[in-house]
């Protein structure tokens, strides 16, 4: 089976800048992300394999789409760069420190895809190829989770952690709010109930009406729950449904349930 031979790259500006991207941050990622594919190359293939070109820049736009093309046939690669800065970059999201499989230095210019999130930009969207609709958001979170790996690997081991380090599918009772829109990775922000705690969540699985009809209201939501072992509550919720809490809900549903007969009914009670 072919496998993808591109990643994309789309880089959101601050509010500030109304979304539009600076010109040397945007050009300083894609040259981070070109030399992340390079020592991937490497890696992989022992010798340089693979030039990499822009197929599409987008016009109006902080996107580029870069692919990998074969150089010549004397090298023929026996792996693809591609492949393995997209698997780097899905670890490093999910804090997968124990399945990273690459050398430090594409570890490192991965991670650094995330350097100066919320100071210089405002996230990026790292897309996978057509054939891989996931998309790595390129945040501060992806950040703290790169900073885990890191530590996790430096020590040989993974690091012992307070709580749960990993992912599980539950459910979560709250208030949603602060839903960000832009870009291909849709945010919000759900407040607990039990405690106010603020979760940040992806919302890409849910449609747009849904989430404005369901905004500022008490929901409960179920979605893929990622930990960091820094907490016992998760650092973000992947939410794939949405259902609004009916309120007095559990009382109502007893009403005419408990009504008492009387004497004139001459009904004998059954005790």
């Amino acid at each position: 089976m072919a496998v993808d031979d591109k990643i994309s790259l789309k880089l959101h500006g601050l509010d500030v800048h109304k979304d539009a991207a600076r010109a040397e941050v945007f050009a300083a990622k894609l040259r981070t992300l070109v030399s992340a594919l390079k020592a991937a190359d490497k890696e992989i293939n022992g010798v340089p394999c693979y030039e990499f070109l822009i197929f599409n820049l987008a016009k109006g736009s902080a996107l580029a789409e870069v692919r990998e093309v074969q150089k010549s046939t004397k090298n023929r690669p026996v792996g693809s760069s591609v492949q393995i800065v997209k698997e780097v970059a899905r670890e490093v999201y999910e804090g997968n420190a124990r399945d990273v499989h690459a050398s430090e230095i594409v570890l490192r210019r991965v991670r650094s895809l995330g350097k100066g999130v919320g100071r210089s930009f405002s996230h990026a969207e790292l897309a996978l190829g057509e054939r891989d609709k996931n998309v790595v958001r390129i945040d501060e979170f992806f950040e703290r989770q790169g900073e885990n790996v890191a530590r996790s690997l430096a020590a040989k081991q993974a690091a012992p952690d307070r709580h749960y380090r990993g992912r599980v599918f539950g459910s979560f009772d709250g208030i949603l709010k602060a839903v960000d829109l832009r870009g291909d990775v849709k945010r919000a922000t759900l407040f607990l109930t039990a405690g106010g705690v603020e979760i940040d969540c992806v919302v890409n699985a849910i449609e747009v009406h849904n989430l404005g009809e369901n905004l500022d209201k008490r929901v409960t939501v179920e979605g893929l729950a990622f930990y960091d072992g820094d907490s016992q509550m998760p650092a973000r919720v992947d939410i794939r449904h949405i259902t609004p809490v009916r309120p007095n809900h559990d009382l109502l549903r007893w009403k005419g349930r408990f009504q008492i007969r009387s004497d004139d009914d001459g009904v004998e009670e059954d005790w």
